[in-house]
């Protein structure tokens, strides 16, 4: 049979959870700095997503620089204006 659960008990395992996540996002962050260098070092997009099992559109707007990032949200934004009937 299984122990009952502790207050102690419970507390090492949030405690080891909050570690892990935090973790889990120094990875992620490092990752996410790693990808446009990556691109920048000539490794293909499509490798890159091969490596990392990210999707090929979040590896492409990871690569973006903050200004063709931006001009991605005004063509965005352009196609989902809506027009004036006349």
């Amino acid at each position: 049979m299984t122990e009952p659960m502790t207050e102690k008990e419970l507390d090492r395992l949030s405690r080891d959870h909050l570690r892990k996540k935090k973790a889990y996002e120094e990875a992620r962050d490092r990752l996410a700095e790693a990808i446009p260098a990556a691109a920048e070092a000539g490794i293909r997009q499509v490798k890159i997503v091969e490596i990392t099992t990210y999707t090929r559109e979040a590896v492409r707007q990871m690569c973006m620089t903050p200004e063709q990032r931006e001009a991605e949200r005004q063509k965005r934004r352009e196609r989902t204006r809506v027009k004036p009937t006349e």
